[in-house]
């Protein structure tokens, strides 16, 4: 079977395609439906799947579609691990997949949840004050301009990189990337309070680690990066450095924070790079505007949600085989790395 066939088109056929696979492995699927959010096509809703024993010491929990424009590849990539290891994990260890965690976004092909929050910014104690953006509230109205073509969304253009020629490239891709809590309808907002995702998943966590003394977790993402190379960051690592995390904050990798201590714990959140920065920023930006202002049923909204799917997976042969390939090599190290900690 050629290695493209693992990737589905759009949620409710990757969420069949993940079933049967469950399915024809013989293994029990967990279903989470969102309580409010409903659709026509199909139900909205989080699946979970454990392959191993349900008292192992050591769980090793793989994520997809926590930005749900992002689910194509990440579903893809659970189907080929639990083909790989149904029947091949390490002894008294389980592998946990949490098939769409942000289901909404998914389903809608939006990075975001049904209240514009990416659930990547959104783990953070909110009873604490919230870290201010002053760069992106600087640039908050070109971002996210009242209108994408004409003479508004020229004069955006020319906000932006006038502040790019003054504070540099690196500078607009830290400050956008690393979120905001004021602008509810901008880009990488974090929200308010803890969204129901999230809480889904925290629940999700606790109750499948049990009572496992390790555990890792591997959060399946495409972006940023080069084409077709995965970065795993290693976010273990970094919080045990003391390094400056600034980039990207209110990760949900860090919830597995909640269930052990930091030395029995990895972290890995897996990048594939796909198209450059720019574009998928742009791309962005088109969706972000089609949530405010556009109509999704129109040509215009047809191509935006056409162009935010083309960045975020690449419909290649090789691309597919790369990305399938690097997942297992970094999931087979995760889980000796797991085995190993003691």
């Amino acid at each position: 079977m050629s290695v493209r066939n693992l990737f589905s088109n759009d949620y409710f056929l990757a969420r069949e395609r993940f079933l049967k696979e469950a399915a024809d492995a013989s293994l029990i699927t967990e279903t989470f439906q969102h309580p409010v959010q409903s659709d026509p096509r199909g139900l909205i809703a989080t699946d979970v799947v454990r392959l191993g024993p349900l008292r192992a010491n050591r769980v090793l929990f793989v994520l997809s579609g926590v930005h749900g424009t992002e689910l194509t590849a990440g579903s893809g990539l659970q189907v080929g691990l639990i083909e790989k290891y149904a029947d091949s994990l390490p002894p008294d260890t389980a592998t946990v997949f949490v098939h769409a965690v942000n289901a909404v976004g998914s389903a809608r092909c939006r990075r975001t949840d049904e209240g514009n929050v990416d659930p990547n910014r959104n783990v953070r104690d909110f009873s604490k004050p919230l870290p201010h953006n002053d760069a992106y509230a600087e640039l908050h109205a070109a971002i996210c301009p009242v209108n994408w073509s004409g003479p508004g969304r020229d004069q955006a253009e020319a906000e932006i990189a006038t502040w790019v020629q003054a504070n540099g490239q690196d500078g607009l891709t830290k400050n956008v990337l690393r979120g905001q809590y004021e602008f509810q309808d901008g880009l990488f907002y974090g929200g308010n309070k803890r969204i129901w995702c999230v809480e889904n998943l925290i629940s999700i966590i606790q109750q499948q680690t049990g009572d496992a003394e390790y555990v890792a977790v591997l959060d399946l993402h495409t972006g940023l990066g080069p084409k077709g190379h995965g970065e795993p960051m290693r976010m273990h690592e970094i919080a045990r450095d003391g390094a400056d995390w600034e980039l990207i904050g209110g990760l949900v990798v860090d919830l597995i924070d909640d269930v052990v201590s930091p030395a029995k714990g990895l972290k890995v959140l897996l990048e594939f790079g796909t198209v450059d920065f720019d574009s998928i920023l742009e791309a962005q930006r088109a969706d972000n505007w089609l949530m405010r202002q556009g109509d999704p049923d129109t040509e215009q909204g047809r191509q935006i949600k056409n162009d935010i799917k083309n960045a975020l997976f690449i419909d290649e042969p090789d691309w597919c085989q790369s990305i399938y390939d690097q997942t297992l090599t970094i999931t087979e190290d995760l889980l000796k790395e797991l085995v190993s900690l003691n």
